[in-house]
C-alpha cells in the first residue's frame, strides 16, 4: 500500500482574536465584554462562561479578552497547572498581585500575603509564590496579627483610591479533583470581593457539578448547583454549533482528507438529494458530533483508517458512519 501523506491535522488550538472566528461568536464576546466592563469598579462580580468540552470556550474568552476596553487589565489563572490546593491557591494570590502593578501591588501584597491562609482555610499555611513553606511560616505569626476582614478593608480601600479596574480569567476548572475545585471556588469568593476586579471562570457545567456532588460541600446535584450559583453570579451560556457551521467545519475537514487519499468528493460534494455529510448529521443522536473536537477527531480517525483500509475496499461513505460508531459508541461497533 503506498503511504499517503497526512491530511490536515487538527490542534484543537484556540484562536487567538476575532479574526480566526468561524463560528460567529464575535458579537456574542463583544456582548459580555460589554456586560463585564459596565461593572468598572463596584463591588466584584464572577461570570461564567458554560460550555462543553471542546464547544470553544478558549477562543470565546480570547475574544472577550480583545473586546475589553483599553483600560482594562485582563490576566489569565490557569488552576489545573498547580500541583496542589496549596499552590494553587498561591499561584492565584501571585495572578492579582501582578495585574497590580509595582506600586499598589507593594502597597496591597503585605496585606494579601496576609488573607492568602485564610481564603485557603486556617488550618493551612500556604506558602506565597516566590517564597519557601519554611519561610512562611516563620512569618506565619505576623501576617496574623489582623483578621481577614481588617486585611480585606485595608487593601480594599488601597484598590478603590486606585481607580483599578482587572478581570482574571480562570479557565479549565473543570480540569480539577474535587479539593482544587472547592480550593478555586472559595477562593475566588473570599479574594473575589475587592472592587474593581472582577472574574470570568470557564467551565463545563456538568462536569463542575459531578465534581462538587461528590464533596462533604454539596453531596447531590441540586446542592452542588446551589453552591455553583453562589460562587458565579452572572453566567453566560456559550452558543451552540449551529447546523450550518457544523456542516461546513465536517465538509471542510472530510475535503482535505479526499485530495490527501485522491478520493475525489465523494463525501464533501453535494448531489440533488443532499449530501454524505448531511446523512451523516441526520442520523447521529442529539448531542453527538455538536463541537468542533468532536467533529475533527472523527475525520481524523477517518483519515487514519483509509491508511489501512483501501478506498475501493468499502464504501466511503460507510466507513465514515462505521468510524463515528467505533470513536463514539465503541461497544455497539
Amino acid at each position: 500500500m503506498t503511504a499517503t501523506a497526512p491530511a490536515h491535522i487538527f490542534t484543537d488550538a484556540p484562536i487567538t482574536d476575532a479574526s480566526g472566528d468561524r463560528l460567529d461568536r464575535e458579537e456574542f464576546s463583544a456582548h459580555v465584554a460589554q456586560r463585564i466592563a459596565a461593572m468598572g469598579g463596584r463591588d466584584s462580580v464572577a461570570f461564567g462562561l458554560t460550555g462543553a468540552w471542546g464547544s470553544g470556550k478558549t477562543s470565546v474568552l480570547r475574544m472577550i479578552e480583545g473586546n475589553m476596553p483599553a483600560q482594562w487589565k485582563v490576566v489569565y489563572f490557569t488552576p489545573w497547572a498547580a500541583s496542589d490546593p496549596a499552590t494553587l491557591v498561591a499561584e492565584f494570590y501571585a495572578t492579582i498581585a501582578s495585574a497590580l502593578g509595582k506600586k499598589l501591588g507593594d502597597k496591597v501584597g503585605k496585606k494579601l500575603r496576609a488573607m492568602i491562609p485564610w481564603a485557603a482555610g486556617a488550618a493551612t499555611m500556604i506558602p506565597v509564590a516566590g517564597q519557601t513553606a519554611k519561610s512562611f511560616l516563620e512569618r506565619a505569626d505576623k501576617l496574623f496579627e489582623k483578621s481577614f476582614q481588617e486585611q480585606f478593608k485595608e487593601a480594599s480601600k488601597d484598590i478603590v483610591e486606585a481607580g483599578i479596574c482587572i478581570l482574571v480569567v480562570v479557565d479549565d476548572i473543570d480540569r480539577l479533583h474535587a479539593d482544587e475545585l472547592v480550593a478555586v471556588l472559595k477562593t475566588v469568593r473570599l479574594l473575589g470581593n475587592f472592587p474593581g476586579i472582577h472574574y470570568l471562570l470557564a467551565y463545563d457545567q456538568n462536569t463542575v457539578l459531578d465534581v462538587l456532588s461528590a464533596t462533604s460541600i454539596a453531596k447531590n446535584s441540586d446542592r452542588a448547583l446551589q453552591f455553583l450559583e453562589k460562587i458565579v453570579q452572572y453566567p453566560f451560556d456559550l452558543p451552540p454549533l449551529q447546523q450550518p457551521h457544523r456542516v461546513r467545519e465536517m465538509t471542510t475537514a472530510l475535503a482535505k482528507v479526499e485530495a490527501t487519499h485522491s478520493l475525489g468528493p465523494i463525501l464533501s460534494g453535494r448531489g440533488p438529494f443532499g449530501s454524505p455529510v448531511d446523512d451523516l448529521l441526520s442520523l447521529v443522536p442529539p448531542g453527538d458530533l455538536e463541537t468542533l473536537r468532536a467533529i475533527h477527531r472523527l475525520v481524523t480517525q477517518f483519515d487514519i483508517a483509509l491508511t489501512v483500509i483501501r478506498p475501493n475496499e468499502i464504501n466511503a461513505q460507510d466507513l465514515l458512519f462505521l468510524t463515528f460508531l467505533r470513536v463514539r459508541y465503541p461497544r455497539l461497533y
